[in-house]
């Protein structure tokens, strides 16, 4: 378990299940990792999302949650006003912080790891910070010298299992999982790029592993939340498209092309821009090649 003592994450209204944090971090984790593995950073992808609620363990946000959803009765000492503290409580910057007390200092490539992945966590319930105002201000280190009583990051790191403490040491550790990453950001430059366009694509690139964790958070979150429609989700795992063409041109020749048919099928081939109207290609085989060859 990657905690040694589990907490709530989330708890399902309608029947009072809880969603336990350390399966939330895990398979928040997993997904990301998945997502991350299309430009090659499975592993920097999977750390995003084991750490990005680890907040949630901590006690105040214990307190807020439980009374929240009426775990702890109003009469007891340790209810709180959660209405009251609804948006208040600090979860995300915990692991921002942690990442970047254990990276930042330890030379110019380190600093950028740390800068990346410190900056996704810290913007996981807010969509990315500005790390500089534009009246220049800077509120990315403002966020990352938060005092501990407003983070708690002393103890909620303390909370984790020694298997977990093993595994995020043996990754931040690593030259190669720390590389991986330099060298995806390095991949984008090329020899015509200004400045500007430069930092633009390194954008771009950090907004990719961000939607990672934000994708998996919010699928493992609404997985939890209505069951019955995990099913419909597919994650990755899609029919073949040769095949899914092969079922669109067995449908279509099911309808007649009399009436508001015929209509539609002639717009229709307008909109293809066919010039030879008597014999246009099948719709199917317009969409595969298009799809294919780059078209719209």
């Amino acid at each position: 378990m990657f905690l040694d003592t589990d907490y709530i994450a989330h708890r399902r209204e309608k029947d009072g299940e809880v969603h336990w944090l350390s399966h939330h971090l895990e398979a928040v984790s997993r997904l990301s990792g998945e997502f991350a593995s299309k430009v090659s950073m499975k592993e920097q992808g999977e750390l995003l999302g084991l750490l990005h609620d680890i907040g949630k363990a901590s006690q105040e946000f214990e307190q807020y949650i439980k009374s929240a959803v009426g775990l702890i009765n109003p009469d007891e000492d340790d209810y709180v006003d959660a209405e009251g503290k609804k948006g208040k409580i600090d979860h995300s910057t915990a692991s921002a912080q942690w990442i970047y007390r254990n990276l930042a200092y330890k030379g110019t490539e380190e600093r950028l790891v740390a800068q990346v992945f410190s900056t996704c966590l810290a913007s996981h319930h807010s969509g990315l910070i500005d790390c500089i105002t534009p009246d220049g201000k800077d509120t990315y280190s403002k966020r990352m010298d938060q005092q501990e009583e407003k983070t708690h990051i002393e103890e909620v790191f303390k909370k984790l299992s020694d298997q977990a403490n093993e595994y995020i040491r043996d990754r931040l550790q690593s030259k190669d999982f720390k590389q991986t990453l330099i060298e995806r950001f390095k991949s984008l430059r090329t020899d015509d790029d200004s400045k500007e366009t430069l930092c633009f694509k390194y954008g771009l690139m950090l907004r990719f592993l961000f939607s990672c964790l934000i994708d998996a958070d919010r699928l493992d979150t609404a997985d939890f939340e209505e069951p019955a429609l995990k099913k419909l989700r597919h994650y990755g795992n899609y029919v073949d498209w040769k095949v899914l063409i092969s079922r669109l041109n067995k449908k279509l020749d099911e309808f007649d092309s009399t009436g508001i048919n015929a209509i539609r099928q002639k717009i229709s081939q307008a909109c293809y821009g066919f010039a030879d109207k008597r014999n246009p290609p099948r719709a199917g085989a317009w969409i595969e090649t298009t799809t294919i060859e780059g078209g719209c």
